[in-house]
C-alpha cells in the first residue's frame, strides 16, 4: 500500500490542498490504521498549536526571557 507523505498529512489535517486530493486522502484513512493515527495524531498537534498562537506573553515575562538570554552569551567569555 502506497502512503502519503507527512506534510501532505498536514496540509489535509488543516483543511489545505486540492479537493481531489484531499477525497482520495479521505478515501485512503478508510482503508489505512496507520494514516489514519498518524492524522488524528496531526489534528491533535494542529490544535494544540492553534491555542498556543492565541496566547499572549506580558511584556514583562518576554524582556525577562530576552534578558536571560542574552546575559548567558558574555562577550568575556564569563
Amino acid at each position: 500500500m502506497n502512503h502519503y507523505a507527512i506534510g501532505a498529512w498536514v496540509d489535509h489535517v488543516r483543511g489545505l490542498g486540492a479537493a481531489t486530493t484531499r477525497q482520495c486522502m479521505a478515501r485512503h484513512l478508510s482503508t489505512c490504521a496507520r494514516c489514519t493515527r498518524l492524522a488524528a495524531w496531526l489534528t491533535e498537534l494542529d490544535a494544540v498549536v492553534r491555542m498556543d498562537a492565541e496566547l499572549e506573553v506580558p511584556d514583562g515575562v518576554a524582556r525577562a526571557a530576552i534578558a536571560l538570554f542574552t546575559n548567558s552569551t558574555r562577550s568575556d567569555g564569563g
